[in-house]
């Protein structure tokens, strides 16, 4: 195997960068080319996929959401094996963990003061893959999730957009994607107001095409395990909230995000 295909579906909400880096690394660890493709529709694969793009062999190793690890963990085929490692991202609540926080967003004005009062609201979320923009609401209104008034944007960025607009009341953001917004432009900390952090919820898990050699997923595994003891990547590791990898399970995406 000379070429890693990669592909991510979690940008722009979380910056190019973090899957260059990430990529650039396990190419030079591996001694082998990476490619990267971005898709920005979607943040995984679709349920009704037939075939994904691992069936398909058109995709070897993707960064995706939860519940698209899910279906295609679910399908008769079972395409992909989790890479036991996931990012570490810079957070005030879980610093050491791979875990994000799903954060209801409205703007500062807004009267609501806790989750309840938004049960009329009109919410805007990312796409129907994302447990942090969909599934979490959902999951946190439980039988009155029927109730809500939901609308797609394409994004979390988009999302934020509609907040900040006035086109929507509330969303649910990714607390790692809702950082490096507000790193971007601080005028979203004064705009926009947390009024409840859902969670904690296992990072976005790392996927690898099982018909590739068990060895290389260990290959992978232990290269970005190790990723923050190389010196020379320290610093963009830093500029990028990105700590180091930490090792996950199948268990750690059972029951709590899908």
């Amino acid at each position: 195997m000379t070429l890693l295909r990669c592909i991510t579906y979690l940008s722009p909400s979380l910056p190019e960068e973090v899957f260059y880096l990430v990529t650039r690394h396990l190419s030079e660890s591996l001694g082998i080319e990476c490619s990267l493709d971005f898709e920005t529709r979607y943040s995984g694969p679709q349920p009704e996929d037939d075939p994904d793009p691992f069936t398909a062999g058109e995709v070897d190793l993707g960064f995706m959401c939860a519940p698209a690890y899910q279906w295609l963990r679910d399908r008769p085929s079972n395409p992909v094996v989790l890479v036991p490692a996931a990012p570490v991202f810079e957070h005030e609540q879980e610093p050491t963990k791979p875990v994000y926080f799903s954060e209801i967003l409205v703007r500062t004005d807004s009267p609501a003061r806790k989750a309840e009062d938004l049960i009329d609201a009109k919410w805007v979320y990312n796409d129907p893959c994302s447990w942090s923009g969909y599934y979490s609401v959902r999951d946190r209104f439980g039988a009155r999730a029927g109730e809500l008034q939901m609308t797609p944007s394409g994004s979390h960025l988009n999302s934020l957009a509609w907040v900040l607009s006035g086109k929507a009341d509330a969303m649910a953001i990714d607390s790692n994607v809702f950082a490096f917004a507000r790193h971007r432009d601080p005028s979203l900390s004064r705009s926009l107001r947390i009024i409840e952090a859902l969670g904690p919820y296992p990072i976005q898990p790392i996927v690898l095409r099982k018909a590739i050699a068990p060895e290389r997923l260990s290959q992978i595994s232990e290269a970005l395990l190790s990723m923050h003891q190389d010196p020379t990547l320290q610093g963009e590791m830093a500029a990028l909230r990105l700590r180091n990898f930490s090792p996950v399970s199948d268990a750690d995406y059972q029951d709590s995000c899908g």
